[in-house]
């Protein structure tokens, strides 16, 4: 009855961590996906070539910056989200790496843009945290799908009986 009673209250235990933990990792999550909507619209405030000569690049920005903004709320609402903001991530990182290596405007030399974008450190710095972004979705996203599976099962990780 006892040993019963322990093991209870050791797998509930663990799921309220994994409950907390999520929570934490989702805030960080948020975070990471607020600095990249809040770094996009900085690229748009202040670099009034990319808006001049690529303005459906700029608008392809705007659009990004806006879901980053928008799915960082969701995902402090509801972490199951966060495969959204995995595969927002990961479109982000894609578009941009193939403006970098493809998606030149019309009338710029492919070599001369890429120069361009990487030598603008907001860009690069937007660039480099999409990685960052989809980590932690997954992370995120095997938090909680560990944490349904326990629910769906009622019970947590398989706890180790000793004599």
């Amino acid at each position: 009855m006892h040993r019963a009673l322990f093991h209870f209250a050791q797998r509930r235990l663990l799921q309220v961590q994994r409950g907390l933990m999520i929570g934490k990792i989702s805030r960080l999550l948020s975070v990471t996906l607020i600095t990249s909507g809040v770094l996009g619209f900085q690229i748009l405030a202040t670099d009034v070539w990319l808006r001049t000569t690529a303005p459906s690049h700029a608008l392809g920005l705007a659009v990004f910056a806006i879901f980053d903004l928008i799915f960082a709320a969701i995902v402090l609402w509801k972490p199951k989200f966060a495969l959204v903001g995995f595969f927002l991530a990961f479109v982000e990182l894609a578009a941009m790496t193939a403006d970098m290596y493809v998606g030149a405007p019309a009338g710029v030399a492919q070599d001369a843009f890429r120069i361009y974008l990487q030598s603008d450190s907001a860009f690069s710095l937007l660039l480099w945290l999409q990685p960052v972004v989809i980590g932690i979705a997954i992370i995120v996203f095997r938090f909680r799908s560990m944490t349904t599976l326990d629910k769906k099962l009622g019970m947590s990780t398989p706890v180790k009986v000793s004599a």
